[in-house]
């Protein structure tokens, strides 16, 4: 299954091939790599060089390694993207509303789309993920983390596994807004009502309606972000520009 490497750049060598193992279904999660020698000696490179690709593979979520046991490959996941993207985006000073901007572009048609593809299964998720918030007003910590599952929810039923891929890696970013607007008041009472609507209309199949919803609802984000900057105006611009960027 593996082959000798011939390249300049082993370490990425080693890593590509890995990948191209996973991708082609010869590597499946919970697969234990082989020893360290052994593995160096097939692709005839350094165990220096494998310990380099294995520590790469790790941050990137594919590998695992357990003390004693071995290395074992993983399941693809976004989370090393996540935090790239979630350090970039500090780093470029992105706000909040800029990531709004991108919510509206992804979100209103993903609500859409889970309105035409969403399986009993995935409506009966965002339901859950809706009640879980219904329960937990009085809980940042709980209500922030259901309406992730409520949006992660949405995303999945629209059958596009692109949408995961795009939401994903800004969803943490997008609770980070959450828990800040989550003091503005009115804002819980709001926010569940148009995630209710987002749920009816997407369970009974309304396309336009489930848009609709998803559009008043990060409408009413927009208006929670302004009266906060408005509020932080109070304090300062030097409080305002380090509350509203993410």
């Amino acid at each position: 299954m593996y082959s000798q490497i011939h390249s300049s750049t082993l370490c990425e060598a080693v890593v590509n091939q890995i990948h191209e193992l996973i991708l082609k279904g010869e590597l499946k999660p919970g697969d234990r790599l082989p020893p360290e020698r052994e593995l160096a000696e097939r692709l005839g490179v350094s165990r220096t060089v494998i310990r380099e690709a294995s520590r790469v593979l790790t941050e990137n979520g594919l590998l695992m390694v357990k003390p004693g046991k071995g290395r074992f490959i993983t399941a693809p996941n976004f989370r090393p993207l996540t935090q790239s993207v979630g350090f970039l985006m500090r780093a470029q000073n992105v706000t909040f509303k800029h990531l709004l901007t991108v919510r509206r572009l992804l979100e209103v048609g993903m609500a859409g789309l889970a309105a035409q593809h969403a399986t009993m299964e995935d409506i009966q998720a965002i339901r859950d993920a809706y009640e879980k918030m219904e329960s937990a007003r009085d809980d940042t910590v709980a209500f922030v983390n259901a309406d992730q599952s409520f949006h992660l929810a949405v995303a999945k039923a629209t059958k596009n596994p692109l949408f995961m891929m795009l939401l994903d890696p800004i969803i943490d970013l997008i609770q980070e807004g959450r828990r800040m607007t989550h003091s503005v008041p009115g804002s819980i009472e709001a926010s569940q009502r148009w995630h209710k609507m987002i749920y009816e209309a997407i369970a009974r199949r309304d396309k336009q309606g489930a848009e609709q919803a998803m559009q008043g609802h990060l409408d009413e984000v927009e208006s929670e972000l302004g009266w906060i900057e408005l509020n932080l105006r109070q304090l300062g611009p030097e409080a305002l520009s380090t509350r509203t960027a993410i």
